[in-house]
């Protein structure tokens, strides 16, 4: 948790200039699930596609999110560092030996 809302900070950071509400709106969902289109994030806070569209291009160059693919249409966009905080304590787990159950143990 204090990775998460350490990168919170960093981003709310990258984004102290911007006086619009959105892209921290936007900003919040991405900490939720790092994967997003513009669609699903305008769905999601009941604005039109363009506002949505504004505050993820405000987000994507301030380097908080990027696309991900070269889709024209229907582009996702990932919030590559929230991501690699969430997936750091499957690679961690991945990378302890095995454990033996107990029932397999020699005596």
């Amino acid at each position: 948790m204090e990775q998460i809302d350490g990168l919170l900070e960093d981003w709310r950071e990258e984004l102290a200039g911007v006086q619009l509400s959105r892209p921290r709106e936007v900003l919040r969902l991405f900490a939720e699930n790092p994967f997003w289109t513009v669609k699903g994030v305008a769905e999601e806070l009941g604005v039109a596609y363009t506002t949505a569209q504004r505050a993820i291009e405000r987000l994507q160059a301030a380097g908080i999110v990027s696309p991900v693919g070269s889709a024209k249409r229907n582009r996702v966009y990932c919030a590559r560092d929230m991501l690699a905080v969430l997936e750091a304590p499957r690679a961690a787990a991945r990378s302890l030996p095995e454990a033996t159950p107990p029932s397999a143990r020699t005596v």
